[in-house]
């Protein structure tokens, strides 16, 4: 039986419709001396449900990228893989959770709310777009003239 991959498949690139996945090699000394014939990649449906195969099953393939199409914005996908030699498969890797989500879209300029000797309120408003993914925080950031910019 070749052995369990040790690493996780790999998100190499994502927009918010597609997701580029990796599977590591495996060398013929970790697949119990028999060639590698298939990598099977699999998903859930973004809800943490069954998985089903993308590629790799039937019929066997020797792909090791393949870009999962159709997903969901701010869904978490598992995916995994496995291979197969010439005698059985493996067992499956860890998952990767793949969250399908972009850059969120800049704020509104901040606005004036009130200015007094060295004291000034400003008034933010939240992204009209998250990018799919929750929003943790925000930067700051001032001109000081000839001093360039800083944060606060």
């Amino acid at each position: 039986m070749p052995t369990t991959p040790a690493a996780s498949p790999t998100l190499i690139e994502q927009t918010d419709k597609t997701l580029k996945i990796n599977m590591p090699f495996i060398a013929t000394a970790q697949s119990g001396d028999s060639p590698i014939v298939s990598y099977n990649l699999e998903i859930d449906d973004g809800n943490g449900g069954d998985f089903k195969s993308l590629t790799g099953y039937s019929p066997t393939s020797m792909l090791r990228d393949f870009v999962v199409t159709n997903v969901t914005r701010s869904s978490t996908y598992r995916l995994r893989y496995r291979v197969l030699n010439a005698v059985e498969w493996s067992n499956y890797s860890a998952n990767l959770n793949a969250l399908v989500a972009t850059v969120p879209s800049a704020p509104p300029l901040p606005t004036l709310g009130s200015a007094s000797g060295s004291t000034i309120t400003i008034t933010f408003k939240e992204s009209a777009d998250s990018g799919g993914s929750k929003i943790t925080s925000y930067e700051l950031w001032r001109d000081q003239g000839t001093l360039g910019s800083t944060p606060i």
